[in-house]
């Protein structure tokens, strides 16, 4: 089919549900409650990389990526234990869903040029269109207080 570049049929209720997908992303309200998204992430970045913990942002800066994501690099910190000290309050992780259960650095953090140390040394946090103020703001203070946990427990501050 198509010329020998890719077989099958196209699957018509998934081109039909992008579709609305893409509609649905151009509403005026949709574009508002983006909006406010984007400036709780910026909010929850800006407070993280002004907190007294060395961290850096992953990948572009806020203008330009995804308003719900903020890959975050904790400086000397082992991100599988404040991780591990996050989970299950905050929607967070190491890499992508099709690469969870796989030991290694994620590719996408290697491919922009981050060494395996700084790549195990990060978090991808994730907000959403129903992510409040509130959500943020308690985000915010349950990583410090990990955080903080954890620069005083040295046996758990260790980077890879």
């Amino acid at each position: 089919q198509q010329d020998g570049l890719r077989s099958g049929t196209l699957p018509t209720p998934l081109c039909v549900g992008f579709g609305c997908a893409a509609e649905y992303l151009q509403l005026p309200d949709t574009l508002q409650r983006i909006g406010e998204m984007q400036e709780r992430r910026d909010k929850f970045v800006e407070y993280i990389l002004t907190s007294p913990f060395v961290a850096m942002l992953n990948g572009p800066t806020t203008e330009v990526r995804h308003p719900g994501n903020a890959n975050i690099r904790f400086s000397d910190i082992d991100a599988r234990q404040l991780l591990g000290m996050l989970q299950p309050k905050i929607a967070a992780s190491m890499g992508s869903a099709c690469a969870s259960g796989i030991p290694e650095p994620s590719y996408v953090l290697r491919s922009i040029g981050l060494s395996n140390e700084e790549a195990y040394s990060s978090i991808r946090f994730s907000l959403g269109l129903d992510t409040t103020d509130e959500d943020v703001t308690d985000s915010i203070d349950i990583i410090s207080d990990a955080l903080s946990r954890m620069v005083e427990d040295e046996p758990v501050r260790k980077a890879i």
